[in-house]
C-alpha cells in the first residue's frame, strides 16, 4: 500500500486532498417540493429543493406560472446551486445559476 502523507506540510496536503478526493460510501439527499395554486388556479408557485447533508449542497428550483388563458401560459423560474465545496454532485455547478422566461402557446 502506498503512503501520501507528505510528512505535516500543510499545503502540500491540501494539495494532496485536491487531487484525490474521498467521497463518503453513501450521499444522503433530502427533497422539499412545495406548490400553491392562486387566483383560480391560474397563478402556480413552486420550490423544490435538494439538499445532501453528507455534502453540504443543494439545488433549488424556483418556478411561477401564469395561465393568461386556455393558450397562453408564462413562466418565470430560477435554477440555485450552493455548495461549500467544488467537488460535490451540486459544487461541479455552483457557476452554472441561472433565471429563465418562457411563454407557452398550446393549441
Amino acid at each position: 500500500m502506498t503512503d501520501l502523507s507528505t510528512g505535516g506540510d500543510p499545503a502540500a496536503d491540501a494539495a494532496l486532498e485536491d487531487q484525490f478526493y474521498l467521497k463518503d460510501e453513501f450521499r444522503t439527499l433530502v427533497t422539499l417540493n412545495l406548490r400553491k395554486q392562486w387566483l383560480y388556479q391560474t397563478l402556480t408557485t413552486s420550490a423544490f429543493i435538494y439538499y445532501s447533508p453528507s455534502d453540504q449542497d443543494s439545488y433549488t428550483r424556483l418556478v411561477v406560472s401564469y395561465a393568461l388563458n386556455d393558450e397562453v401560459t408564462l413562466t418565470a423560474g430560477a435554477n440555485l446551486f450552493t455548495a461549500d465545496d467544488y467537488r460535490t454532485q451540486f459544487g461541479m455547478n455552483d457557476d452554472n445559476d441561472n433565471i429563465y422566461l418562457r411563454i407557452r402557446y398550446g393549441f
